[in-house]
């Protein structure tokens, strides 16, 4: 006698109480999937956004904020380093880039960076167009919805900040001559420009110290004053000089190899500035990431727990109601064994289907979860199954299974004669 299709016959008579015991475990097992596949993926999306950046120079500071505002573009009021960084940083030996990044300016909520043409460069072959050559052009993010030959007019700070009044920089106008390939990252949607259009848009002077900001006269001007502040003569790029070069919040550092990055790093730093690896800051981010994940994997794994041992209680609480039909198999001629596989097939099925389903629940949780954690981070993140998923899924469906046997012990030792009893 097979059990198996009298299995299946019991399964769909009790439809209704199955299918609440396997959304239940999908339910569980989605949780640890989910928070495994988004965690990796943060970690894959974050590192990959970095690479572009073996070095950043910033001021003296928190150098996590600093490589949050570097890297990934998150609005922070940074301290401005000299203009004699920027001249040690692209004259040092073994540096083969030292692109300047300045921040605050934004259009249409997409942030406006001053750089220079070899940072543009170092993102690949541009999607469409050419990089900026004049002092009044941009090169836009892939992500940003902007034509080659727009006009985009840049405001200093955004409408939601709190610190800062936003207000639009008249007469300054930017063309876009330019599209970036996608990267995944934020600079998707960033608008970069020259970083002497900064300058001259806020009005830098030449004191050197780092305060770099003439509010007041900036906002005198723009409130009496429509002429453009951008000269489209002059020239924009390296090499940088004393009377060209203006304080800075961050500057990217490309090395020629390894060795010299180390040497950079080193000799970059003094008194007033620091120079780190994104990569180093980012391991410490992801220690700390990777004990909130533990924790967090512990809970999971009590709650999966608890939901098997309430999903087997229900099964257990069940063969009470059974246990008349039970006992009318074993009437028939059925053995012991035939009523163990019985069970156990019952259980055997409810695991299974629970354990795939969440396995499902979880991968597509986990990618709305990317989508959302896009959208505010830039950081695109792909959602994908590994073994460490696969490996849990599979100790958990053991577990169950092993766990099974105790309703189907149950239901092997009962007697014939006490359960034919009315």
């Amino acid at each position: 006698m097979n059990p198996f299709g009298l299995a299946v016959s019991q399964l769909w008579r009790n439809r209704l109480s199955v299918s609440a015991l396997i959304v239940l475990i999908a339910c569980a097992m989605a949780l640890g999937v989910a928070i495994s596949t988004l965690e990796r993926s943060v970690r894959h999306a974050s590192a990959r956004a970095a690479d572009r950046f073996p070095i950043l120079l910033g001021a003296k500071g928190s150098t996590t904020q600093l490589v949050l505002t570097g890297v990934y573009l998150q609005p922070a009021a940074l301290d401005l380093m000299p203009a004699s960084t920027l001249l040690k940083a692209q004259s040092a030996p073994g540096v083969d880039m030292a692109a300047p990044l300045a921040f605050g300016d934004y259009h249409q909520g997409h942030p406006v960076i001053g750089t220079s043409a070899q940072l543009v460069n170092s993102f690949g072959t541009l999607a469409r167009g050419k990089g900026f050559q004049r002092i009044n052009e941009a090169v836009v993010g892939s992500a940003t919805p902007y034509a080659i030959g727009a006009t985009l007019q840049p405001q200093h700070g955004t409408p939601d900040e709190n610190r800062i009044e936003a207000h639009e920089h008249k007469g300054v106008r930017f063309t876009v001559t330019g599209r970036l390939p996608p990267t995944g990252t934020p600079w998707d949607s960033a608008i970069l420009v020259p970083v002497e259009a900064v300058w001259a848009v806020h009005h830098l002077h030449h004191d050197d110290s780092g305060a770099g900001h003439d509010h007041e006269e900036h906002e005198e001007h723009e409130e009496h004053d429509e002429t453009s502040p951008l000269d489209v003569n002059r020239r924009i790029g390296p090499p940088w000089t004393a009377g060209t070069a203006f304080p800075l919040p961050a500057i990217v550092v490309k090395p020629h190899s390894v060795a010299d990055a180390y040497r950079l790093r080193q000799s970059l730093r003094s008194p007033t500035d620091t120079a780190v690896f994104p990569a180093e800051v980012l391991t410490t981010l992801y220690g700390t990431l990777g004990d909130l994940r533990t924790l967090l994997t512990l809970m999971v794994t009590g709650v999966q727990g608890m939901v098997l041992l309430a999903a087997l209680l229900a099964i257990i609480a069940s063969l009470a109601a059974r246990r008349q039909s039970l006992a009318v198999v074993r009437a028939l001629g059925a053995p012991r064994r035939y009523v163990l596989a019985l069970i156990w097939i019952e259980v055997a099925v409810i695991i299974v289907l629970g354990a795939l389903a969440g396995l499902g629940l979880g991968l597509a949780g986990a990618s709305l979860l990317a989508q959302w954690l896009a959208h505010g981070t830039g950081l695109q993140l792909p959602v994908t199954l590994d073994r460490t998923e696969l490996l849990h899924v599979g100790a958990v469906m053991l577990a169950g299974l092993l766990a099974g046997l105790v309703p189907a012990g149950l239901a092997y030792r009962q007697p014939v004669g006490k359960g034919l009893e009315n």
